[in-house]
């Protein structure tokens, strides 16, 4: 384990973690948001946007797109990454994405695929087409 990853690990111990969606749980076409930090360990699918941190576990698998401070990812993950600080894909992380970045750190072992943009902190998703017509 990299330093960078035990730090993070620490910092989110039980005790900061406000949410965790644990191992044996299934949550479908669903949208989370809030602030704070969220660990999962289950599976996941739908939206998250969040004003903090994002943990997956080893066991998580997640689908569709996240919104985050940052983000730790030890387990699969399918989707669309914003992340305005640093994304860190542990040894076992198993990522098919895209991913707005401003740092991105991919351990030994770890799997990605996809795309990459990086170096600036990016904004939150944009608004959907239909949702800017209604705007004018």
């Amino acid at each position: 384990m990299t330093n960078i990853l035990k730090k993070l690990v620490e910092a989110t111990s039980e005790k900061s973690i406000g949410t965790i969606i644990g191992e044996g749980v299934v949550i479908e076409n669903a949208t989370i948001s809030g602030s704070g930090t969220i660990r999962i360990d289950g599976r996941f699918s739908g939206t998250i946007d969040l004003d903090g941190h994002i943990i997956l576990g080893e066991t998580a698998i997640v689908s569709g797109d996240i919104n985050a401070d940052s983000a730790l990812f030890a387990g699969k993950y399918d989707g669309r990454l914003i992340v305005r600080n640093t994304v860190h894909l542990a040894s076992n992380a198993h990522v098919v994405a895209h991913i707005e970045t401003d740092k991105f750190i991919i351990d030994e072992k770890a799997i990605f695929n996809g795309s990459c943009n990086m170096g600036t902190s990016p904004a939150k998703f944009d608004k959907p087409e239909t949702a800017k017509l209604l705007e004018d």
